[in-house]
């Protein structure tokens, strides 16, 4: 059972509202949205440096053009050129999940374990934090950061880019006991180091299946927030996700 305080209840309510007023609009991708939707309205209601966009994009798949699409698409759902800080939240499925095998999530207490089970994943998050890098460049992004890197991966994903990671985020289930190397890296380092209580995959099989969508998959899920700097104020929040038939 999911927790109603949890991201993927979240989520998933939002999903259920959205679908139950849904404004469907013809073309491909096919685009859901909700009737009446104001999040533009709510934005443009502040002058842009009065207000501070954050997002996390969370992807379980290695796919560079569905990371550029889900920026685009944030870019253009808020309809600004510019996003404060940016994380990425890379967990590459494993074969096993991929073979229908369920992952039960168990996190041990001080030890982060990244992509436990896939191959070659720290060369993709590098191709992928490339793509980030691109509009780090362009101006369209502040600060970018990373999710739940083990400190050999940080350490490894820091040395080969361009535009390095400021914001490193821990799952509070390990945070208790926070690596002590990964505390010294950041500190070196000048990384901001932060924890969350996100899941790894926040659209897995059995709420799909839930919402009578066992016949996709999330491509990648973006969760944003635009807070009111003087006031610390939360203006709005959202999800936007991308979903693909399987093939």
């Amino acid at each position: 059972m999911v927790s109603p305080l949890s991201l993927s209840f979240q989520l998933t309510d939002c999903l259920r509202s959205t679908f139950a007023e849904a404004e469907l609009v013809e073309g491909q991708p096919r685009l859901v949205t909700r009737r009446n939707n104001d999040l533009q309205e709510k934005v443009q209601e502040h002058q842009r440096t009065d207000i501070k966009i954050g997002a996390k994009i969370f992807l379980n798949q290695y796919t560079e053009g569905g990371l550029a699409e889900a920026v685009e698409k944030l870019f253009d759902t808020l309809n600004v050129a510019f996003l404060d800080n940016l994380i990425l939240a890379y967990h590459p499925r494993s074969a096993a999940t991929d073979n229908g095998v369920e992952s039960n999530g168990e996190v041990k207490e001080g030890v982060i374990e990244w992509a436990v089970g896939t191959d070659n994943a720290v060369n993709q998050l590098k191709k992928l934090w490339s793509t980030l890098e691109r509009y780090a460049a362009d101006g369209k992004i502040g600060q970018l950061g990373i999710a739940d890197l083990d400190v050999e991966s940080l350490r490894d994903l820091f040395e080969a880019s361009s535009v390095h990671p400021t914001i490193a985020q821990i799952n509070l289930a390990a945070c208790c006991v926070v690596p002590p190397q990964l505390q010294e890296y950041c500190g070196q380092n000048d990384i901001q180091l932060l924890t969350h209580s996100d899941p790894q995959e926040l659209l897995p099989r059995q709420v799909l299946t839930d919402l009578d969508l066992a016949a996709y998959h999330a491509t990648w899920t973006t969760r944003y927030q635009v807070h009111i700097k003087c006031r610390g104020v939360l203006a709005a929040k959202g999800f936007i996700v991308s979903l693909a038939a399987h093939k």
